[in-house]
């Protein structure tokens, strides 16, 4: 059976860092194309990540902060697209988590020691960061759909009083085929509202319809 470890230790295990500068293969995809990158990851399309470029600017640096580079969580990272963007936002501490490892091994070819990936679900995630009291992020991007609810609790749960949460979100609670990336701030309250887009299910719902749902998450004994 799969254990879920201490987050803590699995942060302080994955930063043996491998250069100075992050870098991942992936190529940026056109517009409205999509790709896989493992048998169970897509990289989305590009029109998404300019949303994340224009979402998430960096906010002005607090004077002495104990923490001197802006957090950020990157859900659902896969090959490390969403995290290239972020750390050329200038996102230097970023966490990039997801059920599979696959993807992001495959391309991630440089990871600083500030960059740490986490082998586990969101849910799985967000159990340890409230049972461990991490530290909470300026920035959060989900890369799956999610339904209203689970974006405002994320939102709540997972950001500094300034921060912001983009996700792509159901345009109807639990049907999976549309959704818009809305912009959440840490009271999780919407911000802002894109396009609509068409994303990977939150596999961890009991709802979830497609393809994807059908399938298990992957093993990771």
């Amino acid at each position: 059976m799969f254990v879920i470890q201490s987050v803590r230790r699995a942060l302080a295990s994955e930063r043996n860092g491998k250069g100075e500068e992050f870098r991942s293969l992936a190529k940026m995809p056109e517009a409205n194309q999509n790709f896989a990158v493992s048998q169970d990851t897509f990289v989305s399309p590009g029109k998404c990540y300019e949303v994340i470029k224009s979402s998430l600017t960096l906010p002005p640096a607090t004077a002495g902060s104990e923490d001197p580079y802006p957090r950020a969580l990157d859900l659902g990272a896969g090959a490390g697209m969403s995290t290239q963007i972020l750390w050329n936002l200038g996102y230097k501490n970023i966490i990039a988590v997801d059920q599979s490892r696959e993807a992001w091994d495959n391309y991630v070819d440089s990871q600083p020691k500030s960059v740490s990936f986490l082998h586990l679900t969101d849910n799985e995630f967000l159990d340890q960061f409230q049972k461990e009291s991490i530290a909470p992020f300026d920035a959060v991007v989900v890369n799956f759909a999610i339904n209203p609810t689970k974006a405002q609790r994320l939102a709540q749960a997972l950001l500094k009083p300034n921060g912001r949460l983009l996700a792509p979100v159901n345009d109807i609670p639990d049907y999976w085929f549309g959704q818009s990336y809305i912009l959440y701030d840490s009271n999780g309250h919407s911000i802002n509202k894109k396009e609509e887009f068409l994303f990977q299910p939150d596999v961890t719902e009991g709802t979830c319809q497609g393809y994807w749902c059908a399938r298990k998450l992957i093993d990771r004994e």
